[in-house]
């Protein structure tokens, strides 16, 4: 008995002793030397900023996955990458369907061009079939008729564009071909080319007007010795071309006014940088933290305005217009809202309203809004569109 007592109180001692100092095993040596875990959650109330923690620096996200800061860093900076160069791929070929469009529309002026020529050709032949053949019995120029002022009764048309034929009608023209006068600008006249002359019809063609918008001023007939008729109504229409609308001095704010539920810019922070890419020819726009310093956050959301306080000049229109999200970056919670433009007028500023949610494991984990924005603009070729 009194052996087992012995054996009974070192037995105490000895469980109180380990008790006391615990051993160290391997594992739980490492979890000491790690990082204290932090919550994602404590991380936003306690705004801890990102970027001062270290690599080793373990973290829970919001749905109890455990990732450490170089981890999370390592998964942005390549999500971030790999929407870039999906960015400029879209880009890439939205400028080659640009391409295509266009071509598509200077044939198509082509074609007009060529069909105007079959017309002024038919109106040639079917002025002349109708009129009576003069012969022997043609009227002399002599100095009372060329005192006559010519009188023009009618046109055919109060408007044509470069090389179309206009039939004008009236009295004292002579049947000597003098010249049609257009007016192309405030203080210049253009003389039209004459398919056709005789005392009461001429057949003129509309003159090269190119690198000038379209004008509503006059024709007129004038003599060979300078006597002018009274001036007809008639616009000048320029040859059309499509351009994309220059992204330079697009005005992309941050303006969280409208966006319900979201205040003060982000609603965490409003940590977000704010950051576009513009061309000479669209804008690609990024709202995306630059780095997963500003990554601690819920979301954001804001209003953009593009091409603000724009208008277009000199008869330039809205022709088309193309705003693509760039996908594989946002959540089924995310949405793009664009504003659409009225087409044919020429007014180009473009609304859109945008918002994103993150979560630090959502895939990619590389959150955003970026959207790339494209304006087709017609007008007369040559001619500045501002």
């Amino acid at each position: 008995m009194r052996n087992s007592g012995f054996f009974l109180v070192a037995a105490v001692i000895c469980v109180s002793f380990l008790t006391a100092f615990p051993q160290t095993t391997p594992q739980k040596a490492v979890q000491q030397k790690a990082q204290p875990m932090l919550d994602e959650a404590t991380m936003v109330k306690q705004k801890i900023n990102f970027a001062s923690l270290p690599d080793s620096q373990h973290i829970r996200t919001s749905r109890g996955t455990v990732k450490t800061v170089g981890q999370i860093r390592k998964e942005f900076q390549d999500a971030k990458m790999a929407l870039e160069a999906k960015a400029k791929s879209m880009e890439s070929k939205s400028l080659m369907d640009f391409q295509t469009y266009r071509q598509k529309f200077l044939s198509s002026q082509s074609e007009v061009k060529r069909n105007l020529a079959i017309q002024n050709a038919r109106l040639v032949a079917r002025v002349k079939g109708a009129a009576p053949s003069a012969g022997n019995n043609a009227p002399k120029l002599n100095l009372a008729s060329s005192i006559t002022t010519p009188v023009i009764t009618s046109i055919d048309r109060d408007h044509g564009m470069f090389g179309e034929a206009v039939l004008i009608t009236g009295s004292s023209f002579q049947t000597s071909p003098a010249s049609v006068m257009f007016m192309v600008s405030a203080d210049t006249w253009k003389d039209g080319g004459i398919s056709y002359w005789s005392d009461t019809q001429i057949i003129a063609t509309v003159p090269d007007n190119t690198g000038n918008p379209d004008y509503d001023g006059f024709l007129m007939v004038q003599k060979a010795l300078g006597k002018k008729s009274n001036p007809v109504r008639f616009q000048i229409t320029s040859d059309q071309d499509v351009i994309l609308l220059s992204g330079t001095g697009a005005n992309v704010s941050l303006d969280c006014s409208s966006i319900p539920g979201v205040a003060n810019g982000c609603i965490y922070g409003n940590e977000v940088l704010h950051y576009d890419v513009e061309s000479t020819s669209d804008i690609m726009v990024y709202h995306t933290p630059a780095d997963p310093a500003d990554f601690v956050f819920d979301g954001c959301g804001a209003i953009d305005y593009l091409w603000q306080n724009l208008t277009l000049k000199n008869g330039w229109i809205v022709d088309k217009v193309l705003m693509t999200k760039v996908e594989g970056q946002t959540n089924p919670l995310d949405f793009l809202e664009v504003t659409p433009l009225v087409l044919g007028t020429n007014n180009p500023t473009q609304r859109v309203a945008w918002s994103f949610y993150k979560q630090f494991d959502e895939h990619p984990p590389y959150m955003g809004m970026s959207y790339l924005a494209q304006v087709y603009i017609r007008g007369p070729k040559g001619v500045p569109y501002k």
